[in-house]
């Protein structure tokens, strides 16, 4: 068996306890910087969260072929866009849309779509 001296079992050390303090050098390595814009007005492309659902219920003040006004019981009023892809429920049992009226409580599923919110599912109560 190799016997080792003191001050090479020390640098060994020390190495060992620098490589892991600092990291390996390929963590190390830093990105690569982005490509400069000629626009001043770039924007960051990624999405940073996940358009969500609302959900609305209240009495209806309004209804046509495409839109859908419905004011809750602490005032606020919601103006939904309605779609050939918007289905309408009644004890989860399709209805059609004639079927709602004025003064009616309903609650809606609706997505956000560009300045818009687009009705998904109105459920007659």
């Amino acid at each position: 068996m190799v016997a080792f001296s003191l001050s090479f079992k020390r640098s060994v050390l020390i190495a060992a306890l620098a490589l892991s303090i600092t990291g390996c050098g390929a963590a190390q390595a830093s990105r690569p910087a982005p490509p400069a814009s000629s626009s001043a007005t770039a924007t960051h492309t990624k999405k940073t969260h996940k358009s969500k659902g609302i959900h609305v219920k209240g009495a209806v003040t309004s209804i046509s072929a495409s839109k859908l006004i419905v004011k809750t019981k602490t005032g606020t009023v919601f103006t939904f866009t309605l779609s050939s892809h918007t289905k309408y429920r009644e004890k989860k049992k399709p209805i059609n849309s004639a079927q709602i009226k004025t003064g009616e409580t309903v609650a809606v599923a609706a997505r956000h779509r560009k300045s818009s919110l687009v009705a998904r599912v109105v459920r007659l109560l």
